[in-house]
């Protein structure tokens, strides 16, 4: 396990925050997620409603809206819209679009699968955990923009029962991932299992901790 405290960085990056640590240099470890255009979610949520879609207007919100189910308020989101989750379980894998926040609305909230980001999406207090027996890597969060993405206080949790690698975060994408204040772990029964992975981005942290099965950080 790596903690992970206030460790400089020479990265800009959406916090408000210059103190970072940067893990990972060289070529990808593993080969890119690759993502697909648009909004993809492969199942329905289930048992949860009253998804708040808040969208903004001059810097402030102008609007709001409320959706039976997260699919239904990402399908709705726009770039510099926010989607707050109440308390509950979401189960499939689900793509942030670009410059959208996804956020707790207060108390526990769960996804259960993998999350695609795309450039300035921004994950908050959300557990993500992800547990698939496969013969190739799995990713628990990915950024597949070119952009930065961030992650503020949320519980990353990867656990591979097949051949495979399991990862925590990575970043698919040249713009990097940025996390502040999280917990993000990855297990794997026969393969490598690591916290964080470098792809086609960097990966910088803030204020955590990096625990994997074989390491916190894969890296050639």
């Amino acid at each position: 396990m790596r903690r992970i405290n206030s460790i400089a960085g020479d990265s800009e990056d959406g916090f408000g925050l210059t103190e970072y640590t940067a893990l990972g240099v060289g070529s990808p470890h593993h080969a890119p997620v690759t993502a697909g255009a648009g909004i993809t979610v492969t199942s329905q949520v289930v048992s949860l409603d009253d998804c708040i879609l808040r969208s903004t207007g001059s810097g402030y919100y102008s609007h709001s809206a409320t959706y039976a189910g997260l699919v239904a308020a990402l399908a709705a989101a726009s770039s510099g819209d926010s989607v707050e989750l109440p308390p509950g379980t979401y189960v499939g894998d689900i793509t942030v679009p670009t410059n959208v926040v996804l956020k707790s609305r207060g108390g526990n909230v769960t996804i259960q699968g993998a999350l695609t980001l795309n450039s300035y999406s921004e994950i908050v207090d959300i557990v993500v955990s992800l547990t698939e027996s496969s013969a190739s890597a799995i990713y628990g969060i990915d950024n597949a923009g070119d952009s930065p993405a961030y992650l503020r206080h949320c519980t990353v949790s990867v656990s591979n029962t097949g051949a495979g690698d399991a990862v925590g975060v990575y970043a698919s994408g040249a713009g990097g991932l940025y996390s502040m204040d999280c917990f993000i772990g990855a297990t794997a029964a026969s393969g490598a299992g690591y916290g964080a992975s470098k792809g086609a981005g960097d990966i910088f942290v803030r204020d955590g901790e990096l625990a994997g099965g074989t390491a916190p950080v894969g890296e050639t």
